[in-house]
């Protein structure tokens, strides 16, 4: 290997070692099988592993505000479904301390809309929204 080949593929290597699991990537190089007892019979490629001649990032991204864990026990229930998800949904919401009003406009309409989505929506969402915001609130009006 020349001392520029060598060179390159430090420069690989370090670049490697700044990427997170999220970053997406192009990578030239080469493919091989994998040293004896190095295989990862867990992995569909772990027989194999590239020798990277060239690392580019082509999109970085934030941390996620939580860790991906291939290996966590989780419960699986399946597909959630419409009122499963509405429930967590309103749930989190309650949680969040949002306003019973907007929570009844969910639970009536399906749409969830804020100051941040607003200008997103069509009319007709919008009106279906706010109709069942006006209706919540002469639900909860005290008789007069």
């Amino acid at each position: 290997m020349s001392s520029a080949s060598s060179t390159y593929l430090q420069g690989a290597h370090g670049r490697a070692e700044a990427v997170r699991g999220e970053f997406v990537l192009a990578v030239r190089g080469t493919v091989a099988r994998r040293p004896a007892g190095t295989e990862n019979p867990k992995l569909a490629t772990g027989e194999v592993e590239v020798h990277a001649a060239e690392l580019r990032i082509l999109n970085e991204a934030r941390p996620l505000p939580f860790p991906i864990d291939d290996e966590a026990e989780v419960d699986e229930l399946g597909p959630i479904d419409q009122e499963r998800f509405d429930a967590v949904m309103i749930s989190a919401m309650q949680a969040a301390g949002v306003d019973p009003a907007m929570i009844y406009a969910y639970r009536s309409t399906g749409i969830l809309i804020s100051e941040q989505n607003l200008h997103q929506r069509s009319k007709v969402d919008r009106r279906r929204w706010q109709a069942a915001v006006e209706g919540y609130e002469e639900q909860s009006r005290p008789w007069t």
